[in-house]
């Protein structure tokens, strides 16, 4: 049985703070210390405790144990979420320079979105190249709403520097 996905997460998704941690504490004699840290993080920013939640993501890529940047883009939304533009564009470049195939398998097209999102915020000129790059029927939940690559375009097109 799958503990994160079975116990963790339904707890988690239920507000039942106690019961994931419990679960959590389950989980972690059948993963990785950083997977493990990373469903912690989950844990902290779900209580409010998002700088705690940073902090041990930080350890984690710190140490380079940050197994298939799970760490760093959650950190990076972390970021994102608090609109810490620089450190998630930061975060997510980071990500996008793994050219390990795993790792642009499973985040490469969700960072690249989340990347051309900031930057359409920014109204920095390099979303247009970035833009580019995004297939057209991607889209992705960011902060408060849906996201597709037109509304993108339309929120550069309001903010862009002259």
């Amino acid at each position: 049985m799958d503990v994160f996905e079975n116990k963790f997460m339904p707890a988690l998704r239920a507000g039942d703070f106690v019961r994931a941690e419990q679960a959590l504490e389950e989980w972690k004699r059948q993963t990785s210390a950083a997977m493990y840290l990373w469903g912690k993080s989950i844990l902290l920013v779900r209580t409010g405790q998002i700088e705690k939640a940073n902090q041990i993501l930080s350890d984690v890529i710190n140490k380079g144990q940050d197994e298939g940047r799970i760490c760093h883009h959650a950190r990076a939304d972390n970021y994102l979420n608090t609109k810490k533009y620089i450190d998630a564009l930061s975060d997510f470049n980071a990500i996008l320079a793994d050219k390990t195939p795993r790792v642009q398998e499973m985040l490469g097209s969700d960072c690249l979105f989340r990347k051309a999102y900031i930057l359409a915020v920014l109204g920095n000129h390099e979303f247009l190249s970035v833009i580019d790059k995004i297939t057209p029927d991607y889209s992705s939940f960011i902060i408060d709403a849906n996201y597709d690559r037109i509304a993108l375009v339309n929120m550069y097109n309001d903010t862009k520097k002259l």
